[in-house]
Formats: structure tokens, sequence, C-alpha cells
């Protein structure tokens, strides 16, 4: 009896970590994978309907495909490890051609065709059906350009997004006294390098975004204007996220501290002024 039970304990404490029948790859990073998910898809562009089911994870490396049956019927969520963490980066079509064209290697294509009852199906149809997401390579080989630089207009009721290195960042500007023509142009955002991130020492950035500001005159910002990440990765939420803006010939604004919800980290900026022609750099750091 006493055996039994000891098997049962040890049975149950691994349970998590083993890999569906349905699953490829170490049981370990699929567990992750599975755990990471509905963190990702509870906001931002992939946000899908609860409850969400994940059919099938395929782990090659340091990428990965999943089968999710509240995501899209047509495609494939994509993950890459990367700084420690696995990054979610869209959807791809779910045929084996798609994929290809998406820049998976194809081993992991092969694996997909074997595991992913969803890339079987898709290769099978005449003609393989075509993604409708946004972020979606299509067997064509068209690809939408969710890096282009954006223009916000200094107007309190147009909002900025932001969808560089896989995040999504949406500014939103409070009231001010910017012309009809005066804007943030060429609005852009990254990923930190290695050496800027949180895996070496010394780097504790997670996020930067730049803009160059057009206008005939200063723009007056009032106290209020947002700024929401939502990350590609699951955040830590143990940390302090602080945001700051700085540029040459404006006075600085933070560190602001933010708050995380959804994976999302949202903050609220002070009043501002900003001149023609100042180039504005913020950066989202830990504590």
């Amino acid at each position: 009896m006493r055996n039994a039970l000891c098997a049962l304990i040890l049975a149950l404490a691994v349970w998590p970590l083993i890999a569906r029948a349905d699953d490829y790859g170490p049981s370990r990073t699929i567990a992750g994978i599975r755990h990471d998910l509905p963190v990702l898809l509870a906001a931002g562009p992939y946000a899908a309907a609860q409850p969400l089911r994940f059919e099938s994870v395929v782990v090659s490396g340091a990428d990965a495909l999943v089968e999710c049956d509240a995501c899209s019927s047509t495609a494939l969520l994509r993950l890459h490890y990367r700084y420690d963490r696995w990054w979610l980066l869209g959807y791809v079509s779910a045929s084996s051609d798609g994929l290809l064209t998406a820049g998976l290697t194809q081993p992991l294509v092969t694996l997909a065709h074997s595991h992913l009852a969803m890339a079987e199906k898709a290769d099978a149809a005449t003609p393989p059906p075509r993604c409708k997401t946004f972020n979606c390579y299509f067997v064509s080989g068209e690809i939408y350009d969710v890096t282009a630089p954006i223009q916000l207009p200094f107007n309190p009721t147009r909002s900025g997004r932001m969808r560089g290195d896989a995040y999504l960042a949406t500014v939103t500007l409070s009231n001010n006294d910017g012309s009809a023509s005066s804007k943030i142009a060429s609005l852009e955002s990254r990923a930190p390098t290695q050496a800027e991130s949180w895996v070496t020492p010394g780097g504790n950035s997670y996020f930067f975004f730049s803009g160059t500001v057009q206008s005939s005159q200063p723009v007056h910002v009032q106290a209020g204007t947002t700024v929401d990440v939502w990350f590609p990765f699951v955040l830590d939420a143990s940390l302090r996220y602080s945001l700051t803006i700085a540029g040459h010939g404006f006075t600085a604004i933070g560190p602001v501290d933010g708050t995380l919800d959804a994976n999302t980290l949202h903050f609220v900026l002070p009043a501002f002024t900003v001149s023609p022609g100042v180039e504005l750099m913020g950066e989202v750091e830990s504590d």
C-alpha cells in the first residue's frame, strides 16, 4: 500500500510536465508553452475567446507551433525562444508551403504535418486555405508589413499603434495645443538587444520606442497621455516596470511606474512640452 501511495504521489508530481500524445518536443518546454499561452492570449493582438484549448504543441529547437482551437480556424500560433522566454510571434498559414514561406525550418514543417491536424488538413485542401489573420504569412509569400513607421497626430481622439518586434504598443495623447498638421512622425518600436536585455548582467531593458516631433511651434500636452504596451512574452509579475521618455532638447519624463494587467503595461504620463524636431526615445525597464 505504501509503495502504491508513493507511486501515485510521484505521478501527480510529474503530471504537469508530461506532454500529451499529440505534442512533440521536451515535456518541460511544452508544459511551459502551455502555461504561457493563456497569459499571452488574454489581451493584445491575438486575444482569443475563452475557454482556450490547445490541441497540439510541436517544438523544434528554438521554434514552436501550436494548434489552438479557439484562436483561428486557418492558422497556427508561432513562437520563438529568445532571451530565456517564449515569444509569441503571431499566426502562420497552416499549410507546409505557408510555413516554409514564413521562414520555418523543414524539420519543423515536417513535424507539423505529422503532429498537427490543422497542418495535415491544410495540405490536403485544394487550394490550401488562406490565413485571414492580421500578422499572417500567406502561401503566396505575401507578408503584412507590421513594422512600417506610423504617424501620430496631436489629436486626443486618435491613437498610434506600434507593432515592431511582435510587441503591440498604443499611445493616446491627452489634450494639447498642437495644430491640425502637427504630429509625432516615424513612430517605431523595437525589442532590446541581448546586451540591453535582462539576460545580460547590468541590462534591464524590455522595450524601446521612438518618434520625431513635426510641428511649427512647441506643443504643450496636458497630463493624462497613456502608453500601453502588450508584451509577446510573459512578464514577471513580481518586478516593477517603469517608462522613461527622453530626447535632446526635451525635458525627460519619468521614470513613470506602470501597472500590469493581462500582460500589458499601462503608463499615465504627466504634462509635457515638445519642441519641433525633437526625437523622442521611450524605454521600459524593470527594477
